[in-house]
């Protein structure tokens, strides 16, 4: 289901021996591209206006559907007109429809090799990456592109995939940044998936935040209609779902 991508910005203090501390701003988006390969090149100038705008330093991607729709993407969106701006992570080849990773070279660097978690239905990768010119990894960042079970009467299925994430979460270092993203299929914040990620619990440490603390209801919810970011059509074509901007399906959790 192709979403408006959602954005964060993230602040980071850069430190360094002898000089002053300063500070840079990361901007940071998800996006469900819906079942992109290498044969969905006329979407393209639709993809790069939206881009252009959100101009994102660091993008995870839902709904890619092989390698070659990752080079395309990077080559025919992303770099369209700035060649070697932005660089992609490997893509991996999971049981369903995969994710993505792109990050623009000037900002960060990706550390080491993707973090691979497996659920019933789709894997959850993880991307480590550092600040371009930093070489200590005190600000690494690890970022995780889900794309949880669509649909309602899923919720249990959802919540056992949120688990498998905060599970890893919990295992991680202290002290470490990470942010959990992606096309999470929920309908309102009382959902288990949602609550297995935000909620508070005896080991916190994998607990994550929703930055704009907006809950509620949000299908359907003209109040909410804010924080929606699917669907942005009201017909039908393409395979993508209809009836207008009506769900908040999108997250980007700190």
């Amino acid at each position: 289901m192709i979403r408006f991508a959602t954005i964060l910005c993230v602040c980071l203090g850069l430190a360094q021996a002898g000089v002053a501390q300063t500070y840079d701003t990361l901007r940071i988006a998800t996006y469900n591209l819906l079942n992109y390969s290498d044969n969905s090149a006329a979407r393209n100038p639709d993809f790069r206006r939206v881009l252009r705008a959100i101009d994102p330093d660091l993008i995870i991607i839902q709904e890619m559907v092989n390698s070659a729709g990752l080079s395309l993407f990077l080559s025919d969106v992303l770099n369209y007109g700035q060649p070697g701006t932005y660089a992609a992570a490997p893509f991996i080849n999971g049981p369903d429809s995969d994710n993505g990773m792109y990050y623009k070279t000037a900002k960060l660097q990706f550390i080491g090799s993707q973090i691979v978690l497996q659920t019933a239905l789709r894997d959850i990768n993880g991307y480590r990456l550092r600040p371009t010119g930093v070489t200590a990894d005190s600000l690494d960042i690890q970022i995780y592109s889900a794309h949880l079970k669509a649909s309602q009467g899923y919720e249990a299925d959802r919540a056992a995939e949120a688990e498998t994430l905060r599970t890893h979460l919990n295992s991680l270092p202290d002290g470490g940044f990470f942010i959990g993203g992606g096309d999470f299929n929920v309908y309102t914040s009382t959902e288990p998936a949602y609550q297995n990620l935000i909620g508070s619990r005896a080991d916190n440490s994998g607990r994550l935040y929703d930055p704009i603390n907006t809950p509620g209801s949000w299908h359907d919810d003209p109040s909410l209609s804010g924080v929606h970011t699917q669907s942005p059509r009201e017909r039908a074509f393409d395979g993508g779902a209809t009836g207008g901007m009506d769900d908040r399906f999108d997250f980007l959790l700190l």
